[in-house]
């Protein structure tokens, strides 16, 4: 009788179909995390297209006059009404919106509205500044911008800007 050496056809098929299979598990795996790193960045730079928005408006939109201003103010800029707190953008989904909608009026390079992005209150003692948590839906909790408003109706400080981007 004759010894068969080596690898028989069906062996040798069986080999390569596995290693085809792992092959195409890697590239699978790869592609998944650079997508996800893909997704991440998004997430980061949409955040900090949002806060460059808001500061815009806060710091060049708003007209000086409203430096001086103290308390809640309600003024109509370009047609749109902007609530404000000592002359910045109030810490709510109606004023943020409209103060991204006179952004994009004033210079038509930013997002014109909200859509894809929820205002959530954020906890705070009465005689504190209102916060709000701006995050796109679906984007994970640690991947968010915190903005509180410019401090009290009778104690004026600067708007607080508060990016979170190690989980996006």
């Amino acid at each position: 009788m004759h010894k068969h050496q080596g690898m028989t056809t069906s062996n040798m098929v069986l080999s390569i179909f596995i290693a085809t299979i792992v092959v195409v598990m890697l590239l699978v795996t790869i592609k998944k995390n650079s997508i996800q790193n893909l997704q991440s960045q998004e997430r980061k730079d949409a955040l900090q297209g949002v806060l460059v928005a808001i500061k815009h408006v806060n710091d060049r939109v708003l007209p000086q006059q409203n430096a001086l201003a103290s308390g809640i103010q309600e003024r109509s800029i370009e047609g749109i009404p902007i609530t404000m707190m000592n002359g910045q953008l109030r810490a709510n989904r109606t004023a943020l919106s409209n103060g991204l909608d006179l952004a994009y009026i004033v210079s038509r390079t930013h997002h014109s509205t909200f859509q894809n992005w929820q205002v959530l209150d954020v906890p705070h003692h009465i005689s504190h500044p209102v916060k709000v948590k701006i995050q796109q839906f679906q984007a994970p909790d640690n991947c968010h911008l915190i903005y509180s408003e410019a401090g009290v109706a009778d104690k004026k400080q600067g708007v607080k800007y508060l990016v979170i981007d190690h989980g996006c």
